[in-house]
């Protein structure tokens, strides 16, 4: 973003430390015009209300998005008329009932350890669902106007994309591997991992972030 569009860009990553982030970022050239912050998203964040003129989520809201007062809690600091775009993984349909009482061995497997007591289908995959009803949440909150939604053509190369590049790069084998048996199993079965954009407009009368 501050290569194409000479943006100043505050970035928030739970998993990852600022020191890191900042290295990295003076490293690429853009050091000056980058600042990122380690936190959980979901708590209260130091912004002023009606700061940002977007808001970018990329591979993260889906897991935390949809808990009750957390998209309210983060569009008060975009200002009225504002951007909210969403790239992320999906579903390319909800999971059926049969499917929730006994999901599919792709999206129940165990983690290596130490975290091998993650609940990877109540954690994860459940929270995916698909764009149309990422759209309706969205809509449905009346906050934003949604502009965009669309599911990426491409997601099938770009998931064998990344299955070559960790495999050729002995990056993490364990992944590979279930990668590739979603994959598989995808080509037959519903729903497989898909991936989409959203964009959408923080409605001028939403009453959030209101000075």
């Amino acid at each position: 973003m501050v290569k194409h569009y000479g943006v100043q860009v505050k970035a928030i990553d739970l998993w990852t430390s600022a020191e890191f982030l900042e290295e990295k970022f003076a490293t690429r050239g853009v050091g000056n015009q980058v600042s990122a912050i380690q936190m959980d998203a979901t708590q209260p964040l130091p912004y002023a209300e009606n700061e940002f003129d977007a808001i970018f989520c990329m591979n993260s809201f889906n897991f935390y998005g949809a808990t009750p007062g957390v998209l309210e809690s983060l569009l008060k600091h975009l200002k009225p008329g504002g951007q909210f775009c969403l790239g992320s993984e999906v579903l390319s349909a909800e999971f059926t009932p049969e499917q929730l009482t006994n999901p599919p061995f792709v999206y129940t497997f165990k983690l290596p350890a130490p975290n091998e007591t993650v609940d990877v289908f109540n954690d994860d995959f459940l929270k995916q669902h698909t764009p149309g009803w990422w759209r309706n949440f969205f809509q449905e909150s009346g906050l934003l106007e949604v502009e965009t939604c669309q599911e990426l053509g491409d997601a099938d190369a770009l998931y064998e994309e990344l299955v070559r590049y960790e495999h050729e790069h002995q990056l993490d084998p364990f992944d590979v591997q279930i990668c590739l048996d979603q994959i598989e199993w995808g080509q037959n079965h519903q729903p497989k991992k898909m991936l989409f954009i959203l964009t959408a407009q923080k409605m001028l009368s939403s009453g959030i972030g209101k000075t």
